[in-house]
């Protein structure tokens, strides 16, 4: 793997990071001060993420099986971050956590899954168009 695939994932990993904590905070799930600390545990959490995703171009596994340890380690570094942070007293404890990861988990895989089915879709659209055009 190149250096470009761990940058563009931790990118990745930022940005849906980013969104999920500026819609938590829009629909109330947590109050949290976008303070350096914060941001700074966010950030970090977030590339992890992003970088632990490649797992998911690994050939060895299930996709459930991929999926399952995907789920638990970013889990893992929820709880690590949140401890390191002091997310988990203030912002409701462990049952809130679990319940807010379990949420923003299926939609964050919900909203990847279907992003590429559609970019699956319009790629074999164009395919059969040069297809007509040849």
């Amino acid at each position: 793997m190149t250096l470009h695939k761990y940058v563009v994932s931790a990118e990745y990993g930022v940005m849906i990071g980013a969104t999920v904590y500026v819609l938590g905070q829009l629909f109330h799930l947590w109050n949290m001060p976008a303070d350096t600390v914060n941001l700074t545990g966010l950030v970090i959490m977030s590339a992890l993420i992003g970088l632990l995703s490649l797992i998911f171009d690994s050939p060895r596994g299930s996709n459930l099986l991929l999926l399952s340890i995907h789920c638990g380690v970013t889990f893992a570094v929820v709880v690590a971050t949140s401890y390191l942070c002091d997310w988990l007293i203030p912002y409701g404890g462990w049952w809130k956590l679990l319940g807010t990861f379990v949420l923003i988990y299926i939609l964050v895989w919900a909203g990847l899954y279907l992003n590429s089915r559609i970019m699956a879709r319009q790629m074999n659209l164009q395919l059969k168009q040069r297809k007509h055009q040849e």
